[in-house]
């Protein structure tokens, strides 16, 4: 399904080493609701879920809170947690949120969140992300506003996601492997920082995978779309809130033994970034979210 590099080089570890990431992240302290670390069907996990504001909502804190402009630009996919988490710290900090979304009939839950929470959005019909990431671009280059890349790829957030990570995970020993899914590859780049001696391993849920962004991880595909929920997700909605299309398909695949060489021990470890969410006030119908080619509003 989705096309994975062979390098096993982590462009994260080339810029500083764990020590410097840290220094960049200062006296920087995360003072979100803590993870849920606990067993999970042979696996520990961590469970982001619990926090309320994502993986990404904690680790953009420091970034966040040091943006001088008063608008954020991100671009969101129809699915997926980052223009969630950025609306939480957009509020936070005071800051505008503006959100370019493709354009379809009928706005999905994920892009209704963001709106119900604060972002504003600016859909546009597109042939693929790429594009809609130069626009949004192009619109904070315009406006003086701070764009964040997709992801959350910023040093910022790496640093903040080494101290955040260590901070909570304290004095327990290190896993000896540590298995997440795959989209940017932030989480494992930064994960790779924080335990340099673990085995990583991966599932690809939503795009190809270039070179510097896998790291020394094993990586293999989920064979759905991003789109589709996990083939399994009505077996485990009474034992893991876990965002269906995303995380859900690496818990899978561990738990069905299709990662091979993956441990089933507590001492690997699963990462769960975000729950389920849907909107609580507004449905598709309250948004105008179709466009013309060409049309950006």
């Amino acid at each position: 399904m989705f096309n994975i590099t062979n390098s096993l080089v982590n462009k994260y570890l080339g810029e500083r080493s764990r020590q410097q990431w840290l220094d960049l992240a200062g006296d920087w302290v995360d003072e979100t609701a803590a993870p849920f670390i606990h067993e999970f069907d042979g696996f520990t996990i961590w469970d982001d879920s619990i926090t309320g504001v994502g993986t990404k909502g904690r680790w953009g804190n420091l970034l966040v809170s040091t943006i001088e402009q008063e608008e954020l630009v991100y671009v969101q996919p129809r699915v997926g947690w980052a223009g969630i988490s950025l609306a939480w710290l957009a509020k936070k900090y005071g800051k505008k949120l503006t959100l370019f979304m493709p354009a379809s009939k009928s706005a999905s839950a994920h892009q209704l969140v963001c709106i119900e929470r604060g972002a504003s959005p600016v859909f546009v019909r597109i042939a693929a992300m790429p594009v809609l990431n130069k626009y949004a671009k192009d619109y904070a280059n315009d406006r003086g506003a701070c764009f964040i890349p997709f992801g959350l790829d910023h040093e910022l957030v790496v640093a903040a996601g080494i101290k955040a990570t260590m901070q909570q995970w304290g004095d327990r020993e290190p896993p000896e492997a540590v298995s997440t899914v795959f989209s940017t590859g932030v989480l494992t780049r930064t994960l790779q920082i924080v335990w340099p001696n673990a085995r990583f391993y991966g599932v690809a849920v939503a795009r190809n995978l270039h070179d510097g962004e896998i790291g020394n991880a094993s990586v293999i595909s989920y064979h759905k779309r991003f789109l589709d929920d996990a083939q399994y997700a009505n077996d485990y909605r009474h034992l893991i809130d876990s965002a269906k299309n995303y995380d859900l398909k690496g818990i899978e695949y561990a738990t069905r033994d299709r990662i091979q060489g993956l441990p089933r021990a507590a001492s690997t470890l699963l990462w769960n970034v975000a729950g389920e969410v849907h909107p609580e006030n507004i449905v598709p119908g309250d948004v105008d979210s179709q466009r013309e080619w060409g049309e950006r509003r």
